[in-house]
């Protein structure tokens, strides 16, 4: 992923923004991206078959 953030600049990328799960978040965290928010997703719950 570095590499394609790297070519992303390259062609004149000033910013960039990823949606992750707690873990993958953990790893951004690391490679320098900061939270600045919190995405919540709601879905119907299934049906149960009777």
């Amino acid at each position: 992923m570095a590499k394609m953030l790297r070519d992303d600049r390259a062609h004149g990328a000033r910013s960039s923004v990823l949606m992750a799960m707690h873990a993958g978040a953990l790893l951004y965290l690391r490679m320098g991206y900061e939270q600045i928010g919190t995405l919540f997703i709601f879905a119907p719950k299934k049906q149960r078959s009777s």
